[in-house]
C-alpha cells in the first residue's frame, strides 16, 4: 500500500525534473548500458581496424599508381562517420579479406556489420540503402546495401557447410606439440642469449626488429596458452595488473607471478551494480615444460622492452604494445589484432605446422592440455578449468565441451577402431578420459609404498591369526618376521611349564627364584592365542624384579613385553594382556627414573621387599595411552 506521503514524494520528484534533464539521464544511461563494454570494445576494434585497412588499400593504391576509376580521395574516406558512394564497397572488401584472406569466422563478419550499422545508424544513415548516381549522395545505411548482404550470405553459407570447406577453414586448437615446434623454431632463429645480452644502442633496425618479433611472441602466446585468455584480454593486460616478486607459502616459498584479469567476457553478469569483477592467478614456473612457461619467457620479455624504452615501466603500460612499423614503441597502445594474427601465421609457418590458427587457438589449447593431454599429475578438475577460463558460473556446460573436445569436423579423423581390445590407433592413448588407460603406466614410488603399507597390514593380520589358531596345543608357533618387531620364538619348542629361575638386575643383587605356587596360574585361558602368554609374578621380594624382567628381557619362550606387537594386546587381546603389560611398563620405567639402582628403588618403596604391601608410583606422562590409568592407582605386586 502506498501512503499519501509516498505519492507526494513521488510526485515532487518528478515535477522536480526537466525535460532537458530527463534527455541528460536518457543519453547517460543509453551510453552506459547499450551494450556490455566488451561489445563496445570490439565495435570499436573493428572501425579501427577498418580504417587502418582502407588506409592502407590506398596507400598501396598510390605507390602502384593504380587507375581503375575509384579516386583514392573518396575510398579514403568511405570509412568516416559520414559515408559516401563507395562506403558500401569499402565494407564489402573489408569483410572479404578478414573472412576469406585471414580466415576469420562468422562472428567476426557479424561484428563487422553489428559495428558499422550502429556508427552510421547514430550518424542518420538508417533504413535501406539508396545512392544517388548522379550526385553520388548517399542515403540509408551503407552496411545494409546488397553487395554486403550477398558477402555476409556467403559468410554464413561456408560457416554452415560441412565437408570440404569446413574442415580447411576450421579453427584449430594449439596443442603442446605445436608450442614445442613454434618455439623450438624461434629460439634457433634468436636465442635467448640474444635477447638477454642485446646492445640495442649498436644494432640496426632489421636487428631490432627481429628481437621484437620474436621475445614479444613467445611472451604472448605462453601467456594466453597459460591463462586461456582471449586475444583481447592479452592485449589489453596492463604492467599495473602484474606483480613479479611474489612469494609462495612455507616451507618451499616458491616464487610465481601474480596476473590480475578483470572484466572478462560475460563477467558483467556476475557483477553487483557497478562492481568490477577481478580474478587473480598465481603462475609459477614450469620447467619440465619450457614451450608453455610463462613465468620464463614473460620476465624475459619485460626486461627487454624495458630496455628498448629506456625508461622503467608505468602501472597504465600495456605490456604488449603496439609497435609502429617505424619501429617506435606505445606503451599505452595495446597490440592490434591484425599484427598478432601475422605474427601467429608466420611463426606457424616457419615451424612447418600445416594448420590454421587463430588467435583463439592459445585459450582453446590450454584448456584442453589441462584437461585431457597433461600428465596425469598435471590435469585439473572441469571446475578448475571453468575458474581458471573466467567462464561465467552460468556458463552453459556446451561452451565448456566446446573448448575442451575437438569436434570431428574432418571425415578423415576417425575413430574407427575404438572398439579394438588392445590398441586404439586412430584415438591414441593421449584421448583416453582422464587416463584411464593408467594400467599400462609405469610403476611410481608412490605406489611402491602403497603396496608395502599394505603387505605390513596383512602380515600383522596373519600374525595374529596363527598365533590364536595354531592346531599344536602345547607347541609355541614359528612366528612370521614382522616388519617393525623382531621374531619371538627362533624355533619350535615344546613350551617349560617352568619359568626361568632368576634375572640379575645389578650386580650386588642376587638372583631371585620364582615361587612354584605362581605356577597354576601360567596358564592364560583358553582363548588366549597360543604362544602368547604373561606369567604371573613371584610373591615376596623377587616379584619386582621379575616384572623388569619380563618387561625387559623375556625369556625362552616369552618376548619380551616391550618388543610385543600391537596386534598381541590390542582388539581381541586387549582385556586379557594389556593391564599386566602396562604394569610391568610401569614398574619398569620407574626403575629406569630412579637411576636403575636397587637401593634408591628400595627407598623409595621399603615394602616392596616383602612384596605384600602396595606400592604407589608417581604420575608418569610417557606412558603409552593405553597403559596411562595405572599412573593414579596402587599396584599389589603380589596379585599381578
Amino acid at each position: 500500500m502506498v501512503t499519501r506521503s509516498s505519492k507526494a514524494k513521488k510526485a515532487g520528484a518528478t515535477d522536480a525534473v526537466t525535460l532537458s534533464q530527463l534527455n541528460d539521464i536518457c543519453k547517460e544511461n543509453v551510453a552506459k548500458y547499450e551494450s556490455t563494454d566488451n561489445t563496445r570494445k570490439a565495435y570499436e576494434g573493428s572501425i579501427n581496424h577498418g580504417r587502418d585497412f582502407i588506409k592502407a588499400l590506398v596507400a598501396r593504391r598510390k605507390k602502384d599508381k593504380v587507375k581503375d576509376g575509384i579516386p583514392n580521395k573518396q575510398l579514403g574516406a568511405a570509412f568516416n562517420d559520414i559515408p559516401n558512394q563507395y562506403s558500401a564497397y569499402a565494407l564489402q572488401i573489408f569483410i572479404v579479406q578478414k573472412c576469406f584472406t585471414k580466415e576469420c569466422s562468422k562472428s567476426t563478419a557479424d561484428i563487422i556489420y553489428s559495428a558499422w550499422v550502429r556508427l552510421w545508424t547514430k550518424a542518420g544513415y538508417a533504413g535501406n540503402y539508396h545512392v544517388d548516381e548522379s550526385t553520388g549522395k548517399v542515403s540509408g545505411c551503407p552496411a545494409k546495401a546488397p553487395n554486403v548482404r550477398e558477402v555476409l550470405k556467403a559468410v554464413k553459407t561456408r560457416a554452415a557447410k560441412k565437408g570440404q570447406s569446413w574442415d580447411r577453414h576450421h579453427t584449430e586448437a594449439m596443442a603442446i606439440e605445436d608450442m614445442q615446434q613454434i618455439m623450438g623454431w624461434s629460439e634457433k632463429t634468436c636465442p635467448h642469449s640474444m635477447l638477454d645480452n642485446a646492445n640495442l644502442k649498436v644494432a640496426d633496425d632489421e636487428a631490432i626488429k627481429v628481437l621484437d618479433k620474436h621475445s614479444l611472441m613467445r611472451a604472448f602466446a605462453t601467456t594466453a596458452f597459460t591463462l586461456f585468455t582471449r586475444n583481447f584480454e592479452t592485449c589489453n593486460l596492463r604492467y599495473g595488473d602484474l606483480k613479479l616478486d611474489c612469494s609462495g607459502p612455507a616451507p618451499h616459498h616458491h616464487p610465481y607471478i601474480e596476473v590480475k584479469i578483470s572484466e572478462r567476457k560475460g563477467w558483467q553478469r556476475a557483477a553487483s551494480g557497478d562492481g568490477v569483477v577481478e580474478q587473480a592467478y598465481e603462475v609459477y614456473g614450469q620447467p619440465k615444460h619450457p614451450e608453455i612457461d610463462m613465468f620464463m619467457h614473460l620476465p624475459r620479455w619485460l626486461h627487454y622492452l624495458e630496455q628498448r624504452l629506456g625508461c622503467p615501466f608505468e602501472p597504465d603500460d600495456c605490456i604488449f604494445p603496439y609497435i609502429a612499423p617505424n619501429g617506435v614503441v606505445h606503451t599505452k597502445q595495446p597490440i592490434s589484432y591484425d599484427s598478432i594474427q601475422d605474427l601467429l601465421q608466420e611463426f606457424a609457418s616457419e615451424a612447418q605446422i600445416p594448420k590454421t590458427f587463430t588467435t583463439h587457438c592459445f585459450r582453446r589449447g590450454g584448456a584442453q592440455y589441462r584437461f585431457m593431454y597433461a600428465a596425469p599429475e598435471d590435469r585439473w578438475a572441469l571446475s578448475t578449468v571453468q575458474w581458471w577460463g573466467g567462464w561465467a558460473v552460468g556458463e552453459g556446460v556446451d561452451t565448456l565441451l566446446h573448448y575442451l573436445v575437438n569436434s570431428l569436423h574432418s571425415y578423415k579423423n576417425t575413430c574407427r577402431d575404438a572398439l579394438h581390445p588392445r590398441e586404439h590407433t586412430s584415438i591414441g592413448k593421449q584421448q583416453i578420459f582422464m587416463g584411464s588407460n593408467a594400467l599400462k603406466n609405469p610403476i611410481s614410488q608412490e605406489d611402491i609404498l602403497d603396496l608395502k603399507a599394505c603387505f605390513n597390514e596383512k602380515i600383522e593380520q596373519l600374525t595374529a591369526t596363527l598365533a590364536t589358531a595354531h592346531p599344536f596345543a602345547g607347541w609355541t608357533p614359528v612366528a612370521m618376521a614382522h616388519p617393525h618387531h623382531p621374531s619371538p620364538y627362533h624355533n619350535m619348542e615344546p613350551r617349560s611349564n617352568t619359568p626361568p629361575s632368576s634375572i640379575s638386575l645389578s650386580d650386588n643383587h642376587p638372583p631371585s627364584t620364582i615361587s612354584s605356587s605362581a605356577e597354576s596360574q601360567n596358564n592364560p585361558g583358553p582363548d588366549s592365542p597360543l604362544g602368547v602368554y604373561i606369567p604371573n609374578l613371584p610373591h615376596g621380594s623377587a616379584g619386582w624384579t621379575e616384572a623388569i624382567r619380563q618387561w625387559e628381557v623375556g625369556s625362552k619362550d616369552l618376548l619380551a613385553l616391550r618388543d610385543w606387537p600391537p596386534a598381541w594386546f590390542t582388539g581381541s587381546m586387549k582385556k586379557k594382556f594389556v593391564s599386566k603389560r602396562g604394569q610391568r611398563q610401569l614398574i619398569a620405567q620407574e626403575y629406569d627414573r630412579l637411576g636403575r639402582d636397587e637401593n634408591t628403588f628400595l627407598e623409595s618403596y621399603p615394602k616392596a621387599r616383602k612384596g605384600q604391601a602396595r606400592m604407589a608410583l608417581p604420575k608418569n606422562e610417557t606412558l603409552a595411552p593405553e597403559c596411562r590409568f595405572f599412573n593414579e592407582h596402587t599396584i599389589e605386586l603380589a596379585q599381578l
